[in-house]
């Protein structure tokens, strides 16, 4: 699904889902319920590994939100410099385990 283009110039492609606005007022015959939950439970997920990571006190901004075109959100919130490079170090990390395990997975079947 494509959405529309933005007249200001802001989101173009598939970056409009994210950038779209909150949805302060409400449309008839858009899905919010179905984003909002499909945000909450991403949040949810999110703010677990952020608390095993010992991070959550540094995103206490962390909330579901939906857009206008339905699409769930998550709001990470402000963070600090330094979270965000945690936060950069962890993504990196669980990346690199997971092209590890796709290339001994590979290896392992090609045998």
């Amino acid at each position: 699904m494509n959405g529309p283009e933005p007249a200001d110039g802001g989101c173009w492609g598939e970056q409009w889902k994210t950038c779209a606005p909150s949805a302060l007022v409400l449309s008839p015959g858009v899905a919010y319920v179905r984003g909002w939950t499909a945000a909450r439970d991403a949040t949810g997920r999110l703010a677990e590994q952020v608390r095993r990571a010992g991070l959550d006190q540094d995103f206490m901004g962390l909330a579901a939100d939906v857009s206008v075109y339905g699409n769930g959100l998550v709001k990470l919130g402000t963070i600090t410099a330094e979270s965000a490079q945690w936060l950069a170090v962890l993504l990196t990390r669980g990346l690199c385990e997971q092209a590890e395990r796709a290339a001994f997975d590979t290896g392992r079947s090609a045998a």
